[in-house]
């Protein structure tokens, strides 16, 4: 099945499979962890220290301490596999 593919740090999208996805370097779901888990959301580019994970397990940053976008991704990533079909919103404002 194609979902949306959002990388959380450059916001670049893209319409892939899971074996497309995972063959050009996404870290997403259902291969490099399970739709809903709070892990990178990243594009073949962009680096993971840049992520909602990061911040967390990491830094240790409290929920209460995120940005805005930090926020939209966590509810965006709670929301998977809805959130990520590609004819629906991302949950993301612009």
């Amino acid at each position: 099945m194609k979902l949306k593919h959002i990388c959380e740090v450059c916001g670049c999208e893209e319409v892939l499979d899971s074996d497309e996805a995972f063959e050009l370097g996404w870290d997403y779901p259902p291969r490099s962890c399970s739709f809903g888990m709070v892990a990178a959301r990243t594009c073949p580019k962009c680096p993971i220290d840049k992520t909602l994970w990061w911040a967390l397990a990491m830094e240790g940053k409290p929920l209460e301490n995120l940005s805005k976008r930090q926020i939209e991704v966590l509810i965006r990533i709670n929301n998977e596999p809805l959130s990520i079909l590609p004819n629906s919103d991302d949950g993301l404002s612009d």
